[in-house]
């Protein structure tokens, strides 16, 4: 069975997947749901998402949505969130065979609107909890009589699911990190698990890497990457979420913090180059040597802002390339104001 539920931005922009089964429906390259079907249905899906986001009151359905490159179509469900539309998918054959279709239709529509309830009073921070959901409602459809009382309680254990289930993040299927889909929901959870604490988050970019997939071949880059992503796992850094954002571009969320000084973030940078930069990297004979650049910013310092921390560290990160890279930056909230004032 085909099925995946996703966060979108109003354009398509895929924010969070919630669950994918199977996992390669939504490749780790495409960044807008409509993609992910033939060119034909896109405009239709983009419209749809749009219509989604108008009202909070609408769920609306698209069948028969064919996939690209695979032999088979969607049924699309889509729902207003707090943070852009959420689009749930499954294959025609699940709505016919063997649920009655039209039974089937009104469970999907308890779960959207269950989904968009429990996302108005506390979110869906965890894909394992509203998969959990969804499963409880199938079962649902051999107990008519009592769907209402099964449903309040597949909602209670869908709350103690939000507190208790806390890492089982959706990784990045070459390196095993974090996912760029899952990353800031970590963060997120994070910071409210350590309210009134700060964090650094170290926005980390490799120097010419292209240098190594246009010598040695990708599978040798993607070999790299894997070793640099273990290397990364294994530095001792407690309290800390390790991420791919993308490509050659990792992060790391440290939180927790009771304070953040100037030494700290320079014994961070220690740690990377002691335990990821000081040892090339050896593959097919091939000895890598490498450097990287990174940007480090402060939650609670710099700013209280999800996405500004992120995109102060990736600016602090582009500052260290410009000064000759294999090196660290911290952020500077004048400099960044300069700057885009230059550009506006």
């Amino acid at each position: 069975m085909k099925t995946f539920l996703v966060l979108l931005d109003l354009d398509g922009t895929i924010i969070e997947i919630k669950w994918c089964s199977p996992v390669s429906l939504i490749d780790e390259s495409i960044n807008k749901l409509q993609d992910v079907f033939e060119a034909l249905q896109r405009e239709s899906i983009l419209s749809t998402i749009m219509e989604c986001s108008s009202d909070s009151s609408l769920l609306i359905n698209l069948d028969h949505q064919p996939l690209l490159n695979v032999q088979s179509k969607l049924n699309l469900y889509g729902i207003k969130s707090n943070n852009g539309v959420y689009i749930f998918a499954v294959d025609d054959q699940f709505c016919l065979d063997p649920f009655d279709n039209e039974q089937m239709r009104k469970l999907i529509s308890r779960f959207m609107f269950l989904l968009q309830g429990n996302d108005q009073k506390q979110g869906f921070h965890n894909p394992e909890s509203t998969r959990f959901l969804f499963e409880e409602i199938q079962l649902l459809n051999n107990e008519l009589v009592n769907t209402k009382r099964m449903l309040e309680k597949s909602n209670a254990k869908l709350s103690v699911l939000n507190k208790e289930l806390s890492n089982r993040l959706v990784k990045d299927p070459l390196t095993g990190l974090v996912s760029r889909y899952q990353y800031r929901s970590e963060i997120e959870y994070q910071i409210r698990q350590h309210q009134d604490k700060l964090g650094v988050f170290m926005f980390i970019d490799m120097d010419d890497f292209k240098s190594i997939n246009d010598t040695y071949g990708h599978q040798t880059g993607d070999d790299f990457l894997i070793e640099f992503a273990n290397r990364l796992k294994n530095m001792p850094l407690p309290n800390s979420a390790k991420l791919r954002i993308a490509g050659d571009e990792f992060g790391v969320f440290i939180y927790g913090l009771k304070s953040v000084e100037p030494s700290d973030l320079e014994s961070y940078w220690e740690l990377i180059k002691r335990h990821i930069i000081n040892e090339p990297v050896v593959i097919d004979h091939h000895t890598l040597v490498f450097s990287l650049s990174c940007g480090m910013a402060v939650y609670g310092q710099d700013t209280n802002e999800i996405y500004e921390i992120i995109e102060y560290a990736d600016f602090a990160m582009y500052k260290a390339k410009k000064a000759g890279k294999n090196r660290y930056s911290r952020f500077n909230l004048e400099e960044y104001k300069d700057v885009k004032l230059k550009k506006d």
